[in-house]
């Protein structure tokens, strides 16, 4: 009888311990959706180029990117493995094949996999997004190519850490910046 009770108590402690685990996982995963939607919303707009405003959770700093001999200005903030970025491309490229073209070259010269393009995006000044994702460091890339009236083209990147258990939050995150940026017509 001792035995049975003692065997019992080893049976009983290990659905206990890991219903306690479980508990602890889902008040953590609260807790990270907490802390992520309060970034979200700390977020201020900023003036970008002439005519582009986007949210970002800090004010932005220069960067050039630097692709093919050409150079594009661009702004950018890292903040937490999360990076925000916008370039000017400084060019229009009127034929929907050299731009596919371009996009998954820029994105396969940066060593990305996994590459996706959507040539129905939601943003209502996106003509394509892309989907990649740096399978060395686990980062995923969205991206979207804007074009304003005067057919200026710009490209958006949001990117973040590969996690499937925080990928909604991000896409989230991904989301409103994306549809913060407002371009205004010249």
């Amino acid at each position: 009888m001792n035995t049975k009770s003692k065997k019992f108590t080893k049976k009983g402690i290990i659905p206990v311990f890991l219903i306690i685990l479980l508990t602890i996982a889902i008040q953590f995963t609260d807790y990270w959706d907490f802390k992520n939607d309060s970034k979200i919303n700390q977020e201020k707009s900023y003036e970008l180029f002439s005519n582009i405003a986007a949210f970002f959770p800090e004010k932005p700093k220069v960067n050039y990117l630097i692709y093919q001999n050409d150079t594009f200005l661009g702004y950018t903030v890292k903040k937490e493995e999360i990076e925000y970025t916008i370039w000017n491309l400084n060019k229009f490229y009127p034929d929907t094949l050299m731009l596919e073209n371009w996009s998954v070259d820029f994105l396969f010269n940066q060593g990305l996999t996994n590459i996706i393009i959507n040539w129905t995006p939601t943003h209502p000044n996106a003509i394509l997004e892309n989907h990649s994702e740096d399978s060395i460091n686990m980062i995923t890339f969205k991206d979207k190519l804007l074009l304003d009236s005067v057919n200026q083209l710009y490209y958006a990147r949001f990117s973040y850490p590969t996690n499937p258990l925080s990928d909604s939050i991000y896409q989230k995150m991904g989301n409103q910046y994306f549809n913060s940026i407002k371009i205004d017509s010249k």
